[in-house]
């Protein structure tokens, strides 16, 4: 997968702001969450928030479930 090719995850966590941040602080991380600093802010599937992966997502799987920074509840098939 290239860096142009992303995919959505659906995660638990209590404070979305603060796992983006921490996300962006990762280095070779290229995630986010998805809607945050928007009008509506961070954005909600089925009670979970929206991350947004580009490139390889084994870094992302393998930091957040290690560290424990969110619970990754699914892998989406598409964009939401």
């Amino acid at each position: 997968m290239d860096m142009t090719q992303a995919i959505d995850f659906l995660v638990k966590t209590e404070n979305p702001e603060r796992l983006d941040d921490t996300l962006q602080q990762l280095p070779g991380m290229h995630a986010f969450v998805v809607g945050r600093g928007m009008p509506g802010g961070c954005m909600q599937r089925d009670g979970c928030y929206v991350v947004r992966v580009f490139g390889p997502t084994n870094w992302f799987e393998y930091a957040v479930m290690q560290q424990g920074y969110c619970t990754i509840v699914k892998k989406l098939d598409k964009l939401v």
